[in-house]
């Protein structure tokens, strides 16, 4: 039975998990990934969530450009065989870890095993530099992000596009534009470090699980590619105010922003005045440039809580409202 074929038959990973199920597919992802200025050179590669191997297989076949090694990390023993499999047929360029990335110190990991290998050179910040194919969740995410601020695991080796294959509730949560009412803290966090574009979709007919005829629920994925700017919008120190205010403007996003600003701070209302736009703005409608001046402004107001209080203070009452 083709590869392929196996997967949508013996599909058995976590509900949350879809993968492409189509070779086809898979190659076309690949093309979409590998940039015109990578082409004819050699690449090395980082795959976390590989599954069962379709995208993998799709990375190993490539020949322009040509790929040197993938490093793979897939929390799911059951896809142990597959990717062994692969391992053999690819003559050891891939080199795969049964590790689940969504542990706090795993993308550490990863990054100095690249580092103890001596395989990845390291590229000034300004140019964008290898492709890091990944299926992702929430966490994974979070986490990565956190790296790209602090330019730790595989951004130490320099600005590094991270290609995810995301299904249509998460691309919410990465991907929406200012207008939209649905738009998310991961959202802006994302866009005050990186660029975020569409690359491609693959329908639901090319991804496995099959979406159930009953519900209305589609399954799909979307590739989409996330490059760190070679200036962020907001210094990297200030990341953890500007998480901890958009978490607490977007708590109430309709609310405008003169009154929501109270939510930040005990007296946090008398730092308006020194905020260039219209302090009317819904909180939830804000731009990225206004949150990272109201960041600013909020990190040298001399009466400003420390933020440790602050996240305490804020985790104990996002802990209240959800045993509720």
């Amino acid at each position: 039975m083709p590869f392929s074929s196996r997967i949508i038959e013996s599909f058995k990973l976590p509900k949350a998990r879809i993968s492409i199920a189509v070779e086809s597919q898979a190659e076309n992802v690949v093309k979409q990934i590998m940039r015109a200025e990578q082409k004819n050179g050699t690449v090395t590669v980082v795959e976390v969530y590989p599954g069962y191997g379709l995208l993998t297989k799709a990375l190993l076949k490539s020949t322009n450009p040509s790929i040197r090694k993938v490093y793979a990390f897939e929390p799911e023993k059951k896809c142990e065989s597959e990717l062994t499999e692969l391992s053999k047929e690819f003559n050891g360029r891939l080199d795969f870890s049964i590790e689940n990335v969504s542990r706090e110190k795993a993308l550490q990991k990863i990054g100095e095993k690249l580092d103890n290998e001596g395989v990845v050179p390291t590229y000034p910040w300004e140019e964008s530099q290898i492709p890091l194919p990944t299926k992702s969740d929430n966490y994974v995410l979070s986490l990565l992000l956190r790296a790209l601020t602090s330019r730790l695991s595989f951004f130490a080796f320099g600005r590094v596009e991270m290609n995810l294959l995301l299904p249509d509730p998460l691309l919410r949560r990465v991907y929406t534009d200012e207008v939209d009412t649905s738009r998310r803290v991961l959202d802006l966090c994302i866009q005050a470090f990186a660029e975020t574009k569409v690359l491609m979709v693959v329908p639901q007919e090319d991804v496995a699980p099959k979406s159930k005829k009953s519900t209305e629920k589609k399954n799909q994925l979307s590739l989409v590619r996330i490059t760190p700017l070679a200036t962020p919008k907001i210094e990297s120190s200030m990341y953890n105010t500007y998480k901890y205010i958009l978490s607490n403007l977007f708590h109430v996003p309709t609310q405008p922003l003169k009154q929501r600003i109270r939510s930040i701070a005990c007296g946090a209302e008398n730092l308006l005045p020194k905020l260039s736009f219209n302090t009317k703005i819904a909180a939830g409608r804000m731009t990225v440039d206004q949150v990272c001046e109201l960041t600013r402004v909020f990190e040298e107001w001399p009466f400003r809580p420390k933020l440790e209080e602050l996240i305490h203070v804020y985790d104990e009452e996002f802990e209240k409202k959800r045993r509720r």
